[in-house]
């Protein structure tokens, strides 16, 4: 004989009905978070790519960003934003972003060179330093993005072989080019007082360098002087808890202004 199915109770069946409206409730709300968040990335890289196709206009055209002239328009990067400060680029990579000099260390970090709310933020030079790189250490913000935009990369030179292919950091400003050659990177914590800007003496900022050398994640063959100017570069880490991942370069100057 065949067993008669059991019928849900009207309670069984409101708590069914809850369950099933709650579940969808949370599939929705799922799904807009995530529709939000990449709308978020596509509108901050096509942003972007619009801004270095704009940037890279000159009286002759479109001028490559790879030639060894290279032509950044910077009376239209101003009249963007009046605190554009440079153009960093590293080649095989997506770090190709115009940075700022900030007022403060929050208030670039959701928003776009024109304003725009963005999650993706703008580069940024931290407010204590001078510009045109006067310090000794000028410390560069940017996040890392899930998406791979901004400064994701800049983590893979936890790699030794990534340092291998990627020994040049170019940056470009109104008044001078530089390379930044890549001296030493690590994972730290955002409370491990890793930026100094500062220093007592020659000794007290070459021993600064050499400690942040000897958490390197790989070996460098470049090598930091006390006349040299270095630039630290600050993103975070998902390694750790509140992580970060710090870089530094040496800052040498090539050709002139462009």
């Amino acid at each position: 004989m065949a067993k008669k199915k059991k019928r849900l109770s009207k309670a069984g069946k409101l708590i069914l009905d809850v369950i099933m409206v709650a579940a969808l409730g949370v599939a929705g709300y799922s799904g807009y978070q995530i529709y939000s968040e990449t709308k978020e990335d596509r509108d901050g890289a096509a942003a972007y790519e619009d801004m270095r196709n704009q940037a890279a206009k000159s009286a002759e055209g479109i001028i490559d960003f790879t030639e060894e002239e290279v032509g950044i328009d910077w009376d239209y990067l101003r009249s963007v934003n009046e605190d554009i400060a440079g153009w960093i680029r590293l080649d095989d990579s997506v770090i190709d972003y115009p940075f700022v000099y900030s007022p403060d260390n929050s208030f670039y970090l959701r928003k776009l060179m024109d304003g725009t709310y963005n999650k993706n933020g703008t580069i940024f030079v931290d407010y204590r330093n001078q510009r045109n790189f006067q310090d000794r250490v000028t410390v560069l913000y940017g996040h890392h993005m899930h998406s791979g935009a901004m400064f994701a990369d800049i983590e893979k030179y936890k790699e030794p072989g990534y340092y291998e292919s990627h020994k040049v950091i170019q940056i470009f400003t109104p008044d001078q080019n530089y390379e930044m050659r890549p001296i030493a990177g690590y994972v730290t914590t955002g409370t491990s007082n890793y930026i100094r800007i500062s220093f007592e003496n020659d000794e007290d900022y070459l021993n600064y360098v050499q400690g942040i050398c000897d958490r390197s994640a790989f070996q460098s063959e470049d090598v930091v002087n006390a006349e040299d100017k270095i630039i630290l570069i600050s993103t975070c880490s998902y390694d750790v808890k509140d992580g970060r991942f710090v870089m530094i370069g040496k800052l040498v100057p090539v050709n002139g202004a462009n």
